[in-house]
């Protein structure tokens, strides 16, 4: 099963192959149930001290070899946009308080996923003020 978690406020909509799940519907999925979980934007609603519980429910939810994608504001992003002029006020104001409670950084995210030896990270990148990491859960015999 593919899912992709959502915030109610979030915009992001799940593909079609995608089963979309309600944010505190997360725990009641099977563990080891799903091929993949995209954690969408929703980390950016909950509280940064938070964000690492609900990674850790997801990666629970994966089988061996599934995905995990999340997706979020990169806050080293946002301030360079704001100092460096190169996006207004006001696209900032929505990327970071659009019913948002929080914003993290892309290397942050990746480093508490490596400290998970069930997990590798396989990419991440920061596309104009939002970041973007797969990550997979390993196989038991490697």
């Amino acid at each position: 099963m593919k899912i992709c978690v959502q915030h109610p406020n979030s915009q992001i909509k799940p593909q079609s192959n995608e089963v979309p799940v309600k944010l505190y519907e997360l725990s009641d999925i099977q563990n080891s149930s799903c091929v993949s979980v995209y954690l969408s934007d929703c980390l950016d609603f909950i509280p940064l001290n938070e964000r690492t519980s609900l990674i850790d429910i997801a990666i629970l939810k994966l089988r061996q070899g599934g995905d995990l994608i999340i997706d979020g504001a990169d806050i080293f992003a946002i301030s360079h946009a704001l100092q460096s002029g190169i996006r207004s006020i006001e696209t900032l104001n929505n990327v970071l308080f659009n019913g948002k409670l929080s914003a993290d950084s892309v290397i942050s995210v990746v480093n508490y996923i490596e400290k998970n030896d069930n997990m590798t990270v396989i990419s991440y990148k920061v596309d104009s003020l939002h970041y973007t990491i797969k990550a997979r859960r390993k196989n038991a015999n490697r």
